[in-house]
């Protein structure tokens, strides 16, 4: 059974609940996931916007997910170690909901979730990008969940 990642806050391929954008509370959605492989140790997180208009746009990652994880609870952007965060593209850390400018036509908000063999270490935050670079020596397996939200 491949890797499957999914929400109970929305289906694949609908519409963002506003809650989960900056015209909402901008909290990040609950997300659960199945199908995981064996020698997986831990997980990583990326939501981006392949849409946006300078390119694609990071708003959020995470990594050092516990293995035995098969949900993420969202609500809120604290996350409990060991999960650590990453720089979004505005080089921060913690989530920048999806807000795409108005006009901007629809956007489709790809959740990553990468199963991984190891877990990457870094001294300080890395961005989403550093991340999945890193990511790439490791990884099994990779289960993308999309959503979409108009601008």
């Amino acid at each position: 059974m491949p890797l499957t990642l999914t929400s109970p806050a929305f289906a694949a391929n609908t519409d963002l609940p506003e809650r989960y954008t900056c015209r909402g509370a901008g909290l990040l959605p609950p997300l659960a996931w199945s199908g995981v492989p064996a020698a997986t140790e831990s997980f990583a997180l990326i939501l981006e916007d392949p849409d946006a208009p300078g390119g694609m746009f990071r708003h959020f990652g995470a990594y050092g997910i516990p293995a035995e994880m098969r949900d993420l609870a969202g609500e809120t952007v604290e996350l409990a170690r060991p999960v650590r965060p990453v720089l979004h593209d505005f080089g921060a850390v913690g989530l920048l909901p999806p807000c795409p400018p108005p006009g901007s036509g629809l956007h489709h908000y790809r959740f990553r979730l990468f199963a991984l063999a190891a877990t990457p270490s870094f001294e300080r935050p890395p961005t989403c990008q550093g991340l999945i670079a890193m990511l790439q020596a490791s990884l099994l397996e990779e289960a993308v969940l999309i959503a979409t939200c108009a601008g």
